[in-house]
């Protein structure tokens, strides 16, 4: 999850800073690629719905064995 989100900070164009909250352990077994897509869908949604220096946050949680993605956009206002 980190070397993705790594990789797409380095190509954003609004300038947006992101972090990652992750719980430790989170393990998933399933289609990595369709996992990929999903959080690469979330950070450009994130990206493109926020203003230019925005700062991204993406959390990553386990609650009664589901596995929750989320993203905040706090713009300092």
């Amino acid at each position: 999850m980190e070397d993705l989100i790594s990789n797409y900070q380095t190509g954003i164009f609004n300038e947006s800073k992101i972090t990652l909250t992750a719980e430790p352990n989170i393990y998933y077994k399933g289609d990595k690629l369709a996992l990929t897509s999903l959080i690469y869908n979330l950070l450009e949604n994130a990206e493109k719905y926020s203003e230019k220096n925005a700062q991204i946050s993406v959390s990553l949680n386990i609650s009664n064995n589901t596995i929750e993605l989320s993203a905040n956009i706090v713009t300092g206002k």
